[in-house]
């Protein structure tokens, strides 16, 4: 972001570091000032804009002692952290967001990262700049890339509090730099995820004459949709390489349970992992409940991951291991022979 922080030490995109969000190092004699400019940082994940803080009642003065000080960090040109320099990328992106102003969202790679539909190294992102789309003149300063031009209602949403275009506008964008195999990936992460409008995105290439890439785009939506079987069996996959990756004991697949099918088993723990997708919801979710109750009563403990929560794997392995342990009283046995023990048991 190529800010200046309290001292003089730069401070690059995305780094804020410090006191916890919540405690904001705000000085008391600020008075009710404090109290609203607290709130709005709460909400924006510890960021401000400088209009924010000229409204909450303080002058030019104020704000560039308070900069002196350390209780606010320059992030971008009109956004500051407030007492704290917290490093993650959900943050970056929004700073971003608020430094492009009214209108702007998080666009392209940057947009298809946000949702997932495009990897994101998570070791080297912040040497990459973010892209934005507002209307008006497009511009390129601290770190960012903003695009201008139109940008319907219909082609945004907010994903973790961060404006954004949606899924099918952001595969739009990004198809003239894709690969016809990189699109197809990205194409079919955001089925897998259920967060593709097709009927939209076949209207944004309806109007996209001389677009690149546009005819990739049309024959992926010539294909059906992914089925719920499919759907169930990328992430089945991804929870086993998850155990694999982290030395977990394997769990067996597709496994019968007081006459339910359930996807994951760890049959001495008597817990159960299901992934979820997008369809747990509605009636789906009632059933669901249900049956999680009545195997709850059978002694089974059974967690739901969605699509989204499997792209944090360090995460979701943590929490398996620590299950495991709890149901077994102690540490965690290492992948091997566990799996072949367990279906000697079935």
């Amino acid at each position: 972001m190529g800010g200046v922080a309290a001292g003089n030490e730069p401070c690059r995109r995305g780094e804020i570091h410090g006191p916890e969000a919540g405690n904001f190092g705000i000085p008391k004699k600020a008075g009710p000032a404090a109290v609203g400019i607290a709130g709005v940082a709460a909400r924006q994940r510890g960021l401000v804009t400088r209009r924010q803080l000229v409204a909450g009642g303080l002058s030019d003065a104020t704000i560039h002692d308070w900069v002196r000080r350390g209780h606010l960090h320059r992030v971008h040109r009109g956004v500051l952290a407030v007492g704290h320099r917290r490093s993650d990328m959900e943050t970056a992106w929004l700073a971003a967001a608020l430094a492009a102003g009214a209108g702007a969202a998080i666009s392209r790679r940057s947009s298809g990262e946000l949702q997932h539909i495009l990897a994101v190294d998570e070791l080297q992102w912040h040497r990459s700049p973010i892209h934005l789309t507002r209307p008006g003149r497009s511009a390129r300063r601290d770190g960012l890339i903003i695009h201008s031009g139109p940008l319907a209602r219909i082609d945004v949403v907010e994903v973790a509090g961060i404006p954004a275009t949606t899924a099918a506008r952001t595969l739009f964008d990004i198809a003239p730099d894709r690969t016809p195999r990189e699109l197809r990936r990205a194409f079919e992460e955001a089925e897998y995820l259920e967060i593709l409008d097709r009927a939209r995105l076949e209207v944004l290439c309806a109007g996209g004459r001389g677009h690149r890439n546009v005819a990739a785009l049309r024959a992926l939506l010539g294909e059906p949709a992914l089925s719920l079987r499919d759907v169930r069996s990328r992430l089945e996959a991804l929870v086993m390489a998850i155990c694999r990756e982290h030395r977990l004991p394997l769990p067996v697949a597709n496994a019968p349970v007081r006459g339910y099918e359930v996807d994951l088993l760890w049959v001495r723990k008597r817990f159960i992992v299901e992934a979820d997708g997008g369809r747990h919801r509605g009636r789906q979710r009632d059933r669901d409940n249900e049956r999680d109750a009545e195997l709850a009563r059978a002694g089974y403990l059974t967690r739901r991951y969605s699509a989204a929560a499997l792209r944090r794997p360090r995460a979701v392995a943590g929490e398996i291991r620590e299950i495991l342990a709890e149901r077994s009283g102690g540490a965690v046995e290492r992948s091997g022979g566990a799996v072949e023990e367990i279906r000697r048991r079935r």
